[in-house]
């Protein structure tokens, strides 16, 4: 099986805390007529949740996939988890109307399992932890161009043409944020992983 059952159950939490978190953002490019308070319906929008949900939460899910598929063909065993305190951060600034939510909302254990074992392939094996770590944005890299390609296309209605957009913009977010070759980003692993290669090679 290649998802676990709880992982399925950390997916569905991280897309419906993502749905909701950019609740908001997909009703600020919705028609003003439309978004008028006195048209509103009372309680939680859940067409705007799932909306939202929709063109952001693949960009997140299909991120620590990435890493998890690659970790896969190098015969790890990669978990994918959410982040509930992450989750939770981004819940309280916007409950709190923090101007910029800033959260994690999930991550791959790559050494889920085996973790001795795993980390001792991956220190002989620089390219593979440069590859496993690449794998997370190369994920958003394609959806950011292939949202590009439908928009240019017009493959879609114009109904749908927002959440396409959405979708671009957090994915190529996503992408650069992900490649800075600094601390904790995948593209320090990157950039450590293609380092330490050519220092046992050369």
């Amino acid at each position: 099986m290649i998802l676990s059952i709880w992982e399925l159950i950390d997916i569905a939490v991280i897309t419906l805390v993502i749905g909701w978190l950019f609740a908001d953002f997909f009703r600020m490019i919705r028609k003003p007529a439309e978004d008028h308070p006195l048209l509103r319906k009372p309680g939680i929008d859940w067409e705007n949740i799932r909306f939202a949900a929709i063109a952001a939460a693949p960009a997140v899910i299909l991120h620590e996939a990435g890493h998890k598929l690659v970790g896969m063909l190098y015969g790890l065993t990669p978990v994918i988890h959410a982040y509930y305190k992450g989750l939770l951060l981004g819940v309280v600034l916007k409950l709190i109307r923090f101007p910029v939510v800033v959260f994690v909302p999930g991550y791959a254990d790559i050494c889920a399992g085996n973790t001795q074992q795993c980390m001792q392939f991956l220190g002989m094996n620089p390219l593979a932890s440069a590859a496993i770590a690449f794998g997370g944005p190369a994920a958003n890299l394609l959806l950011w161009l292939g949202s590009e390609l439908v928009i240019r296309k017009k493959w879609v209605s114009k109904r749908y043409m927002p959440f396409v957009f959405m979708s671009k913009r957090i994915n190529m977010w996503l992408f650069f944020l992900n490649m800075i070759p600094l601390g904790f980003f995948d593209g320090a692993k990157v950039l450590d992983g293609i380092i330490l290669y050519f220092r046992m090679v050369f």
